[in-house]
């Protein structure tokens, strides 16, 4: 018995280093999913972000005040978090059908993220307090439970194993990689930085005289750049599935059926 065991956990151990976890592997196939469906995802993201797109518009054609921008600022932050959880849900449709070769539509996708959307939301949520919660005890904590809830969303899409289910999923899915998936949220920090920095100076102009539009700017990465991140972090769950339990996208394809 004990011999079955070495050699079963050798096998395990195997398998782990064939299908090592790399960053550039998440790039290199969540950038080509991405880029294969820019007009798609685009459009959804423009279609979902649309409400908030045109109250900015209107603010900012319009010459509003500055209480119009402090109420748009104040309800900002919570249309982001629900378009981009409702985008995350229906972009990991689109990864997944997109990863095993599966033609869909746009309206599939819609489909899919809406009969998903609640969960995501709850999912991310959670995952966003307790990752706040942590990073008030220190900074480390609060970096490393932002790793270990990374995959959380695309769990509760295709395992739908609840808020917390989702969340203790993600936990066992990114142990011992979690160093390579800070790599890619520094990464994608990084990117929509310089992304929002060259909108603020571009077309807003830099200045604390012109702070009150940052908001509108956050808008504008969200509508860029929320796609490309749902991707990536869409793909960098299909990987860590294909390393932790061996399954292919043709699996995770069947629990759209």
């Amino acid at each position: 018995m004990t011999e079955y065991r070495t050699i079963e956990t050798r096998a395990d151990a195997f398998h782990l280093r064939r299908n090592r976890f790399r960053i550039r592997d998440v790039l290199r196939r969540g950038l080509g999913v991405w880029g294969k469906n820019l007009v798609p995802f685009t459009v959804l993201s423009l279609v979902l972000h649309a409400p908030l797109i045109i109250w900015a518009v209107a603010l900012l054609t319009l010459d509003a005040p500055l209480e119009a921008y402090l109420r748009f600022n104040r309800w900002n932050a919570l249309g982001l978090h629900v378009i981009n959880s409702l985008l995350a849900a229906a972009v990991t449709y689109g990864v997944v059908m997109e990863l095993d070769r599966r033609p869909t539509t746009i309206a599939r996708v819609v489909v899919t993220g809406l009969r998903r959307f609640l969960p995501a939301a709850a999912v991310t949520f959670v995952a966003g307090l307790a990752t706040f919660v942590a990073g008030l005890l220190l900074v480390i904590p609060g970096i490393i439970v932002m790793c270990m809830v990374h995959v959380a969303v695309p769990a509760s899409v295709i395992e739908r194993p609840g808020v917390i289910g989702a969340l203790r999923r993600s936990r066992a899915l990114t142990a011992g990689n979690r160093l390579r998936i800070l790599g890619l949220i520094v990464l994608a920090f990084v990117v929509g930085m310089i992304f929002t920095v060259a909108v603020q100076g571009v077309v807003f102009g830099f200045g604390p005289e012109r702070a009150y539009l940052f908001p509108v700017s956050d808008l504008i990465r969200s509508v860029v750049l929320g796609p490309l991140v749902a991707a990536l972090v869409a793909t960098t769950y299909v990987l860590l599935r294909q390393q932790r339990d061996g399954v292919d996208t043709s699996a995770l394809v069947e629990v759209f059926r």
